[in-house]
């Protein structure tokens, strides 16, 4: 096997000198995402990563973090790439959201793919490419076209990332140079602006989701207008079952995509029939969804099939069976904590309350049935003298 060391600096990419060159290299890659707090959703990546890469690096600093100020996000990921050894210099890193992406396809797939884009592209980072402007809106127009994009895939998202990490301590120390943990400035767009104006000679889209696919909805399994109304095309991106397999596809380009993010709606929970009672309505997320028909290994063996059936609640009868929590896929642990006191509360207050109310019920029987005399002590009797009258 080649080895990832000796590697030559060599002068690529419009004269730069940071280029590594890593012909030659072990193919090894490593996953890892960023999480502040723990969240249920959370289970379909780490089912996903753990079937295919056997493990994900979860990176955060303790301090906790809030969406879309997530510059302390992109230090992590700074860090985890610094801290590794000489020899990896040349091992792919990939960053995924923590909360709404999932991971299918196989390793070597993904690498083949990675390979793919460095080959057909010359650049060293990859994003993925979403429907959705957020910022430089005219500048990725003007991109695409210079790349003769015709689909709407064409802006930056930075939910899914990769490199080399060579290229990565590149990218992540040259921006950050200027931006602390603290920085309000949200992380999307820091990576658009490095992307454009200073180093668009480092980083490339995935215009055609040859591996990362931002979407908000999937024909087949949950797709409608929300997903539609953010610049996707409806049937666009879809379920395809044939021949016993199973993949997801983007139709405007023929692709397959291996790495999902499900960004803003994309990921809560939709109302759809249930699935083992089509009759009734049920509450399901993509991300679950996706576990579940790529990766039916994984969605049984990390519970989530457990977990969607209790969501489901279909043994509850149908009146006092209650399901109508449009993030019930999407919670964070302390919050199902505190609904978990809050119910307990409220079973306690009304075991209080039916007390109180047996009580007075057997009170205003026993007035209604007359109140006997009780007997006084025979010490407290009164007697009174016939004679006198005296007591």
């Amino acid at each position: 096997m080649w080895r990832a060391w000796p590697v030559l600096l060599v002068g690529a990419a419009q004269g730069s000198e940071d280029f590594v060159s890593c012909l030659g290299a072990e193919r090894r890659a490593h996953v890892a995402t960023f999480a502040s707090e723990l969240d249920m959703i959370q289970s379909a990546l780490f089912a996903s990563t753990s079937k295919v890469f056997g493990e994900v690096a979860v990176l955060d600093y303790g301090r906790g973090a809030e969406w879309p100020k997530l510059t302390v996000k992109l230090h992590a990921y700074k860090d985890y790439v610094f801290r590794m050894m000489a020899s990896q210099i040349c091992d792919f890193v990939l960053f995924v959201d923590g909360y709404d992406s999932v991971v299918a396809g196989s390793r070597e797939e993904i690498l083949d793919r990675l390979l793919a884009l460095e080959a057909s592209t010359g650049k060293a980072v990859f994003f993925g490419a979403e429907a959705q402007p957020d910022k430089f809106l005219e500048a990725f127009q003007e991109l695409a076209k210079a790349n003769n994009v015709t689909t709407p895939w064409r802006f930056l998202n930075s939910g899914l990332m990769a490199g080399r990490v060579w290229a990565l301590r590149t990218f992540f120390q040259e921006m950050l140079q200027n931006h602390g943990l603290d920085d309000p400035i949200p992380d999307q767009v820091l990576c658009a602006n490095f992307s454009l104006f200073q180093r668009p000679d480092l980083v490339a889209l995935d215009y055609q989701t040859e591996l990362f696919l931002n979407a908000f909805g999937i024909e087949g399994i949950l797709d409608g207008p929300w997903a539609w109304d953010l610049g996707q095309p409806p049937q666009s991106v879809a379920l395809v079952e044939s021949k016993g397999q199973t993949w997801i596809e983007n139709r405007l380009t023929k692709k397959r995509p291996l790495i999902f993010h499900f960004p803003g709606p994309g990921k809560f929970s939709k109302k759809a029939p249930c699935l083992k009672n089509p009759r009734l309505f049920c509450l399901r997320s993509l991300p679950f969804e996706v576990v579940r028909l790529l990766l039916p290994e994984a969605y049984k063996g990390w519970r989530l099939e457990s977990m969607q059936d209790l969501f489901d609640d279909l043994s509850t009868p149908w009146l006092p069976r209650w399901n109508n929590d449009d993030y019930l896929h999407f919670q964070r642990t302390w919050s199902v904590l505190e609904k978990i006191k809050l119910r307990e509360r409220i079973i306690s207050y009304m075991g209080i309350v039916d007390l109180l109310l047996l009580a007075i019920f057997l009170w205003h029987r026993w007035r209604l049935k007359g109140c006997p005399r009780l007997p006084l002590p025979h010490t407290l009797r009164l007697r009174v003298k016939p004679e006198t009258l005296d007591l």
